[in-house]
């Protein structure tokens, strides 16, 4: 039996199949990321009158039949972030998170959390909110991270007294927590941080959005922040399971 549903979805990738298809990768707040076809999609005006590009939010109506891969009928574009086509650190920015949510496993409370995470991200991104692009994107790694529960709410050691700087910290790149040297337990798997890297974590971390992270007036935090995200991108990489192509196009463009 075949049911129809409309969908609001947000269209991370679309890939190409045979003369006129679309296999189209979307991300709804009910039922998360998820592959759909779209017979037609590279030629039907009719039933696609806007096409089918990655980084939009569309309207669709998506055919179930038994538990196949859902098709998608038909869809018209609601929102198209033309910052994100013509810029080049905010695409590489909005890449890297679209490649962050393609590789999570969510559950259904966390994908509801993570699609309006993104939307709000991509339309930050759209309004030019770019805070120093590698930390929008520390920022960005981050929020993830928090939303699926592998990193505290705070960057603070909570064996230490408040307000306490410690020389060095550890993130333990299994549990994600933070504790300073003489706290951490011994054979502990950790990235060693300078308490000027914990400052940019805590920066990223806290900041409400990338509003709110525009507003902190560091000149240090873009250089920072991408040698924060490069030190922790062997464990970001690790813990989603997959390789994060789209850091390596921004770090050749901020090294420019």
């Amino acid at each position: 039996m075949t049911s129809e549903t409309a969908v609001s979805a947000l269209v991370l990738d679309t890939i190409p199949y045979r003369d006129k298809d679309f296999v189209v990768r979307l991300m709804t707040p009910e039922d998360g990321v998820f592959s759909a076809m779209a017979f037609g999609a590279r030629g039907s005006r009719t039933r696609f009158p806007s096409g089918l590009d990655r980084l939009t939010i569309i309207e669709a109506v998506l055919s179930h039949k038994g538990s196949g891969m859902p098709v998608c009928k038909m869809a018209n574009t609601r929102n198209v972030f033309w910052r994100l086509r013509r810029d080049l650190e905010c695409s590489a920015v909005a890449s890297m998170l679209s490649e962050m949510l393609l590789l999570v496993h969510m559950e259904s409370e966390e994908s509801k959390l993570l699609f309006e995470f993104a939307t709000t991200a991509f339309e930050q991104l759209d309004q030019g909110l770019s805070p120093g692009s590698p930390a929008a994107a520390l920022h960005l790694s981050l929020g993830v991270l928090r939303i699926l529960g592998f990193l505290p709410a705070t960057v603070a050691c909570p064996a230490c007294p408040e307000g306490h700087q410690a020389q060095s910290y550890h993130l333990r790149s299994d549990s994600g927590a933070l504790y300073c040297r003489d706290h951490d337990r011994p054979g502990a798997h950790r990235i060693v941080l300078t308490p000027a890297a914990v400052r940019v974590l805590r920066h990223c971390l806290t900041a409400h959005d990338l509003r709110a992270l525009a507003v902190i007036s560091d000149d240090y935090l873009p250089g920072s922040a991408l040698r924060v995200m490069e030190n922790l991108l062997p464990w970001l990489e690790r813990t989603l399971g997959g390789r994060l192509k789209s850091f390596s196009f921004l770090r050749s463009l901020y090294a420019q």
